[in-house]
């Protein structure tokens, strides 16, 4: 963790800030913010393209609100607690998220 082999994780670590990225966005036309750990990552049949789950994902959440995606993903991680139809390492990952609406 936190070395250019391997993955960037914030978990209080020096090495850690080697890895953040940071800057400004306009914010315009900014409507809402979505921030997620990957536990809460759109469930991936093996097929479909990551840019493709990042939309679900928004989609999802902007129609039904946080606390319902989250609730359908652990029942979807339930009904497949063998990780055969969403290959994944364990049945279920912890999950933050946070959703601001700015209007």
């Amino acid at each position: 963790m936190n070395t250019p082999e391997g993955y960037s994780v914030l978990n209080g670590m020096a090495e850690a800030e080697q890895f953040f990225e940071y800057g400004r966005i306009n914010r315009i036309r900014l409507q809402s913010l979505l921030l997620v750990s990957d536990g809460l990552f759109y469930p991936d049949e093996g097929d479909t393209a990551d840019e493709d789950a990042v939309k679900s994902l928004v989609h999802q959440v902007s129609k039904n609100g946080l606390t319902r995606y989250a609730e359908w993903l652990l029942q979807i991680e339930r009904e497949d607690a063998e990780c055969i139809r969403y290959p994944r390492f364990k049945v279920s990952d912890d999950k933050t998220g946070i959703y601001i609406r700015l209007r």
